[in-house]
C-alpha cells in the first residue's frame, strides 16, 4: 500500500471510526538476528530429505533421522574446513 491508500485504510467501516489504524502500517520491520555461518550449510544439507518427505518417499521418523545425521556430518565438514583455511 502507498502513503495515500493507507490513509483512507478502513475508513468505511464504521467500528474501525475511533481505532488508531495507522498503527497497522507505521510500525518498523523487527531487526532479524544473523544467521550463524553454518545455518546455510545445515539447510542445503537438509534439503534432499525434505524433499522425500513432500514426496511421500520416507516416513517423518526416517526423514528426521536422515536429516539430523546429514547435517551434522555438514556442519562438521565445514568446521573442518575452515580449520583447514
Amino acid at each position: 500500500m502507498n502513503i495515500v491508500e493507507n490513509t483512507y485504510f478502513g475508513k468505511g467501516i464504521a467500528q474501525l471510526q475511533e481505532k488508531k489504524l495507522k498503527a497497522l502500517y507505521e510500525m518498523d520491520a523487527p531487526v532479524l538476528d544473523k544467521p550463524s555461518k553454518y545455518e546455510w550449510v545445515a539447510i542445503q544439507s537438509a534439503n534432499p530429505s525434505l524433499i522425500e518427505l513432500i514426496m511421500g518417499t520416507k516416513s517423518v521418523d526416517d526423514v528426521l533421522t536422515e536429516m539430523e545425521s546429514s547435517v551434522n556430518a555438514a556442519v562438521i565438514a565445514a568446521k573442518a574446513k575452515e580449520v583447514e583455511e
